[in-house]
């Protein structure tokens, strides 16, 4: 708005706020400390100024293979910082590669042989490598992403075969250990086989070892012993040392007899077995914690659609679009390149890249990223960046570069394994050396079992025990897994960042992460939004409304570019209000003031107070331009004082809060005031009190005044001594400075903008993402998200890797610090103990596979879960802010158990848009409504909170989709599409049951039932859409031939159908399936408690290949959704299902547009049941009639009439039976009753048993909660006994698991009783009697009964009730038929004419 800013006065509240809308290109946050995080942080091939400036460095990043442990670590380590001009070597175990930081001399800097000295260099280190036997290549510094994917997919090639040929060596050396195994067998099995006495010669197993040792061990053994000549000595160099020990003393034993010894030559075999089991396991799980950055890789594709002349498009490889071509993107397609959308609009799945699991929308003038995935529309794009140039190929640069750095921790075991392998040989000697000379004779009892002792020769039994020990001593000990420690554990846990939009840059910063005691934040654009909005409007006269002063305002506003404009302007825009015009040349702007111009002749300023006043005092207050405001026109003049009142509150609040004034004059006179104030964000709170819960100290650091730092420090939870306000960029450092000088570990959260002097300063930066080349120069950490609930995340994942680092490293010491005494020998004397080398070998193995198997538990470790606000537990559904945008993502249940917390079943949250028109919408609000799982009141999602402009859209999309093709299809044709919707009910049948059991608490199997009648329902409709074209056109006999009647049954139109929670899916295919066969189209709004499938049930009519705008879902409570669709002009017949009190509100909105509506409402259903009836087979079905869906079935008869010479057995076998139903968590397939829906519904059904009991009634079983389920709404199957007919419970619908139970005596008692009730949905009668059952049959006053049993129900039949239960038939035939228009055609075909009025004979 104003070119140089507005005065420091009136703006310090917003100056931070609009920074971040710069183009500045700083930001990031400090790493470690070290050289290695400050050179390996950005782009790794990116030169840096070194010490003085006659030097700068390059990192050289190199891939190495043939690195088995922690000794090679070390070697390769050593021979690369041997060599000239390299400062340091960062090699990585897990991901193979090494980063080399090379000094570049002053001379090579600018020259032209700057590439050929690199090139040189990078030549040397390879050729050093590959005389050691470290295959390696230098990754080229240029290369591109394509060029980098391939490098790891070559690697992760590598890795398979490495897999490949280990599993071919361990399945042979497997067979010649199992061999010698069987061989033991002859020993202890005396009438064994004589092939396994063959088995168990030595000459058997000599051969064995010898084919063990030059077969599948050859690669490991002389591994090995090329390392020990080479001076590196590794794993290998142990285990082969062992092996070859073993086979050479098993030699001397059978080579001289006399010595007695015993040989053990299996023990090579089943030693390389076992170690050979070990590789393996080991190279899979390498093979899977590198497969993340292969993942990522994947993200960006290799072909594009590049658009040609007119629409046509033509795929080329994504690296050879240039900036400005225009690519089509379509549904599906991940996007090939960081630009703009040109046309159409979609919804954008930008997880990769920000770790948000909700879709975003996008249409014209939006941004797309490369690699993130076009879900719904067809959309183009024009390239801005290509290639290498995009940001999610710096994500890829550095997420590589970060897992080849390691942690400091690691360095002591890289320190520690480099030398293990001299140390452990070293060892052996001296095991042997002690055992061979004193050892035995101190301890003469451990030669007991041994071999020679038995001879009569215990010197010989003394040195083959002293060798078999130290041979141990070489096999148990391990390297690997210090090797691994912390490398695999960074690796997976970088990986695991990423995929949550967290870019950390290694090892050095996890592990500073993880030591943080006190975290900062910068206010704006950290803790608020950093975009100013507006907070009121107050008018200064009576004679103008607060929309009147917006609009005016925004007519100047509207042609300026400041952040005040735009927030003005947005607000106007967002109200809809009418624009004025501005006068052409009217337009003045003074810097710092303001900016003022006449807006349809009515002169218009907006700045700052004393400039505003004296651009109305220059008109004069006689000014012949008087605005005519809508608020005079509407309400009249009004004594001013109020507003002038107001306007002075407003300027004292605006003083003392983080609010900015923007004063508004309209016509020569001050018109109002606008407060102007940066929004916290909404999660700033939950995380605060997060990482307060962790024990870290919270700081708040700001550049603005006290007041506004304060109000936001007390919206968020810090307390008021800990914030630091009008802080500049230098005294930001300054305080982190000071802080690190009490010993503290200080994180700086900021927007990688204006913080880049703290960022850099903290131990550990963390960068708001606000763009990745902007961050990545000095960030440890960027949130590429832009969330500050990810500042918990990164808190928690840091930790958590350093806690795996810590156990691995406790776990590598610890397991060789109690593994090689044992295998020396050391429990020997006292207990006998001693290791076999096979045995030691195994716990080798075992070792390296628990640190790799640990480290790979990160994966598990899920992002923090933010509690919702304003979503207390207690409620199903109640309002909350919606992310802005309310995002969407489809729920994906990993657990079909969620028995604690059912939001640790989920991978994320889930969260739905509304489907209109065939794509997932943001409602019209902007609000949700919260999802709350009943079975332990989780919050789990969020669905729309729909309006009467989505009731408004979703209805002219259906009516746009009326009027198209599917309006004019065929019936056959149509009939595909319900197949097809069928198929995939089935097909993803386990999935939706899931989610429909998450979300109204219903059994898993119950749920599942559902989903097989709702894909029969479909199948069903289907049939009756293909017979349906046969019935047009269907000739009627009139009496008389000269006239043709014949018959035509056509669709509605939009139809409303309103659905109720207990049965979510079911009953709304229990409408779409008939409306969708008649060819209607469809709004359809499923109750707010329940409406999760639903929502899917347009995707999958979309799926199946429904036409858009065809099937639209929206959710919303009642009256803000359900009532504007039932009365909509639009909408031609409505059909509801629910309770009656809502149902006849329904019904009268209706009424108002003359348009039918099918109600199918509540019901207080009656069971008889005869004294001649089997009284087991009763119970069974009385309990089925009222306990089946926890009792929420409006069909429910809930309400047995028993014979009286019956009854008494009938209360026994009642209360034994209903004690036996399994009440449990309803994902377990043996769940038989589980919670009712909400805590509202759970409360009602309480009270009414609470009322039963003070009436009189008898509580015979249940009447509360299970003593087993402390959490969820669940209540226990009750039964009453002795209700009388004026009893409550007797005459209101429960909707719950309660059941009234009374007594009769003869049949026309037993039909009054029933009855006498205002439903008449349903009623049931069991006897033996047939005829009976027929009579009391037609006696009943209900839409359905039943025979024998109660509840069930086919959609070939019709359903629906009479009284208060509602009008109307649903299923069969009617139901198909109440969506039809029936259209009489008649044809006058006689050749006569009709001569009724006789033509004129003049």
């Amino acid at each position: 708005m104003f070119s140089s800013g507005w005065t420091e006065a009136t703006l310090a509240g917003l100056e931070a706020a609009t920074a971040r809308s710069g183009t500045s290109s700083g930001g990031g946050g400090g790493g470690s400390g070290g050289s290695s995080s400050q050179h390996a942080g950005g782009t790794p091939f990116k030169a840096q100024p070194h010490g003085n400036s006659k030097q700068a460095e390059e990192v050289i990043l190199m891939d190495i293979s043939g690195m088995r442990c922690g000794g090679c670590v070390r070697s390769v380590t050593r021979l690369l910082e041997q060599q000239p001009h390299v400062r340091q070597a960062v090699v990585n175990l897990p991901t193979e590669t090494a980063l080399v930081y090379v000094i570049i001399p002053k001379e090579q800097q600018h020259s032209k042989d700057h590439d050929a000295f690199l090139e040189q260099i990078g030549q040397r280190l390879t050729q050093v490598l590959l005389e050691h036997n470290f295959a390696c290549k230098v990754r080229d510094r240029h290369g591109s992403t394509a060029s980098a994917a391939r490098v790891v997919k070559a690697k992760q090639q590598e890795r398979v075969k490495r897999l490949e040929d280990a599993l071919k060596r361990l399945a042979v050396a497997g067979m010649l250990a199992s061999a010698c195994f069987l061989g033991h067998l002859a020993h202890l099995w005396p009438g064994a086989p004589r092939l396994l006495h063959l088995l168990g010669s030595p000459r058997v197993h000599g051969t064995m070892s010898a084919l063990a040792l030059i077969g599948p061990g050859r690669k490991l053994v002389l591994d090995g012993f090329q390392a020990l000549c080479r001076g590196a000595p590794n794993m290998n160099t142990l285990v082969g040392l062992g092996a070859t020990a073993s086979f050479g003393i098993s030699c001397i034993a059978a080579a001289l007899p006399g010595l007695g010894w015993r040989t053990f030559f299996e023990e090579p075999a089943m030693l390389l077995g076992v170690v050979l089991v070990g590789r393996a396991l080991e190279e899979r799980a390498q093979l899977q914690a590198s497969s993340d950055l292969a993942a990522l890789q994947g993200l960006l594709p290799s072909r594009a659609r590049l658009i040609l002349a007119g629409s046509d498009w033509q795929e080329v490889p994504a690296e050879a679009v240039s900036p400005g071509d225009l690519l089509a993107v379509l549904p599906g397609d991940r996007v090939p390149v960081d630009g703009c959308v040109i046309s159409g609009c979609t919804t954008i799945d930008e997880s990769a890249l920000t770790g948000e699991a909700m879709p975003v929308g996008k249409s014209a003038g939006e941004q797309v990223t490369a690699g993130t995935v076009n879900c719904d529309g067809s959309i183009v794009v024009r390239s801005e960046r290509a290639g290498d140039a995009t940001v999610m190929a710096d994500i890829l640069r550095l997420v590589d570069a970060a897992q080849s750095r390691t942690a400091p921790m690691q360095r002591l075991a890289d320190s520690v394994a480099g030398r293990f392998t001299y140390a452990m040989m070293g060892l052996s000697a001296a095991t042997f050396l002690f055992w061979s000379a004193v050892g035995t004779r101190i301890f003469p009892q451990v030669l007991k079992g041994v071999g020679a002792a038995a001879a009569g020769n215990p010197r010989a039994a003394g040195l083959l025990l002293s060798l078999q020990l130290a041979c141990n001593v070489l096999v148990v000990a391990c390297p690997c897994a210090l090797g691994l420690a912390a490398p695999t554990a960074v690796l997976v846990g970088t990986s695991s960042g990423a995929r949550r939009g967290l870019l950390i840059r290694g090892g050095d910063v996890l592990e500073a992460a993880s030591h943080t005691d006190t975290v900062i934040f910068d206010k704006t654009g950290t803790l608020t939004r950093g975009k100013p909005a507006i907070r009121s409007i107050t008018p200064a006269t009576p004679e103008l409304s607060a929309e009147d002063i917006l609009a005016y305002a925004a007519c100047v506003e509207r042609q300026t570019s400041h952040p005040v404009a735009h927030a003005i302007v947005s607000a106007s825009d967002a109200q809809g209000l009418s624009s004025h015009t501005l006068d052409a040349g009217s337009l003045y702007q003074e810097p710092g003031q303001g900016v003022s111009g006449t807006c349809n002749g009515v002169p218009v300023a907006v700045g700052v107070e004393a400039w505003v006043q004296r651009q109305m005092n220059s008109l004069g207050a006689s000014t012949s331009s008087r605005p005519a405001g809508e608020a005079s026109r509407r309400r009249g003049s009004s004594n001013g004082a109020d507003s002038s009142q107001a306007a002075t509150s407003q300027a004292r609040y605006a003083a003392t809060h983080t609010c900015t004034q923007v004063w508004v004059g309209v016509g020569g006179r001050m018109a109002g005031q606008m407060l102007l104030s940066d929004e916290v964000r909404p999660d700033a709170a939950a995380v605060v009190a997060g990482l307060q819960k962790r024990g870290l100290h919270v700081l708040l650091l700001s550049g603005d005044r006290e007041a506004p730092a304060q109000a936001v420090a007390a919206a968020v939870g810090i307390p008021s001594d800990a914030v630091h306000a009008g802080v500049k960029p230098a005294g930001k450092a300054q305080l982190v400075q000071q802080l690190q000088k009490q010993g503290r570990c200080v994180a700086m959260v900021g927007d990688g903008i204006n913080d880049a002097g703290a960022l850099a300063e903290a131990t550990v930066g963390i960068a708001m993402g606000g763009g990745v080349d902007a961050a990545a120069e000095v960030a440890g950490i960027v949130l590429l998200g832009d969330r500050v609930s990810q500042v918990l995340d990164a808190v928690q994942l840091s930790q958590a890797t350093f806690a795996k680092i810590k156990q691995n490293l406790g776990w590598a010491f610890g397991y060789n610090i109690i593994g090689i005494p044992l295998a020396a020998g050391a429990l020997l004397p006292s207990a006998g103990i001693a290791l076999t080398p096979t045995v030691s070998g195994a716990l080798m193995g075992l070792s390296s596979i628990f640190v790799m198997g640990n480290s790979l538990l990160l994966q598990l470790e899920g992002p923090s879960h933010m509690p919702a606000a304003d979503s207390p537990p207690d409620k199903q559904r109640s309002h909350k802010q919606a992310k802005s945008p309310v995002k969407a993502a489809k729920g994906i249940i990993k657990s079909a158990n969620p028995a604690n917390h059912v939001c640790e079943t989920l991978m994320r949250m889930i969260v739905k848009l509304q489907f209109i028109n065939g794509h997932w919408v943001s409602p019209a609000s902007g609000n949700a409504l919260a999802v709350v799982s009943p079975i332990d009141d989780a919050v789990v999602g969020e669905i729309p909170a729909g309006n009467a402009a989505d009731v408004e859209a979703a209805v002219q999309a259906a009516a746009v989709a009326y009027k198209g093709p599917w309006g004019q299809t065929s019936g056959k044709d149509r009939a595909v599409v319900l197949k097809a919707i069928a198929d995939l009910l089935k097909k993803k049948k386990t999935e939706l049951a899931k989610l429909e059991t998450l979300d109204m608490g219903k059994p898993i199997q119950e749920a599942e039932w559902d989903l097989d009648d709702a894909a029969g329902c479909f199948e069903y409709y289907a049939d009756l859409a293909e017979r349906l074209d046969k019935k047009q056109w269907s000739p009627v006999d009139v009496g008389t031939e000269d006239f043709k009647t014949e018959i035509r049954q056509e669709p509605l139109g939009v139809v409303a159908l309103i659905t109720p929670w207990n049965y979510p899916l079911l009953m709304a295919v229990w409408k779409v399936a008939p409306a969708l066969a008649a060819g209607n189209t469809i709004v359809l709004k499923p109750s707010e408690m329940a409406s999760l499938t639903c929502l899917e049930l347009g995707a999958l009519a979309r799926e199946a290949g429904l036409p858009a705008g065809v099937l639209n879902v929206i959710t919303g409570l009642g009256p803000d959704a359900g009532a504007p669709l039932s009365e909509h002009p639009a909408v031609a017949k409505v059909a509801f299902t629910g309770s009656s009190v809502t149902g006849r509100r329904v019904a009268m909105a209706a009424a108002k547009n003359l348009r039918p509506a099918t109600m199918e409402l509540g019901g207080k259903s009656a069971l008889v049941i005869f004294e001649d009836a089997d009284v087991a087979k009763a119970v069974e079905w009385a309990m089925f009639g009222c306990f089946w869906g926890a009792g929420q079935v409006c069909s429910a008869t809930s309400r047995v009439l028993v014979q009286s010479s019956i009854a008494e057995a009938f209360h026994e076998q009642l209360k034994q039976r209903a004690e036996e139903i399994k009440i449990c968590d309803p994902n377990e397939p043996e769940c038989r009753l589980g919670p009712v829906v909400n805590q509202a519904q759970y409360d009602k059904i309480l009270k009414f048993i609470e009322d039963a009991k003070t009436e009189g009634a008898d509580l015979l079983t249940g009447g509360g909660r299970p003593e087993h389920l402390p959490q969820g709404r669940f209540i226990k199957p009750t039964a009453f006994t002795r209700v009388k007919r004026e009893h409550r419970l007797w005459r209101e619908e429960v909707f719950g698991p309660v059941l009234a139970v009374a007594s009769f005596e003869t049949e026309e008692e037993a039909v009054a009783l029933a009855n006498e009730s205002e439903f008449g949905l349903a009623a049931a009668v069991i006897s033996e009697d047939e005829e009976r059952c027929r009579r009391v049959a037609k006696a009943m006053e209900a839409g359905i009964v039943w025979i024998g049993c109660s509840q069930p129900a086919f959609c070939q039949a019709p359903w629906g009730g009479m009284k208060n239960s509602g009008h109307g038939r649903e299923l069969g035939e009617y139901g198909m038929a109440s969506f039809l228009n029936v259209k009489q055609v008649t044809t006058y075909q006689s050749k006569a004419r009709w001569d009724w009025y006789p033509e004129s004979k003049l």
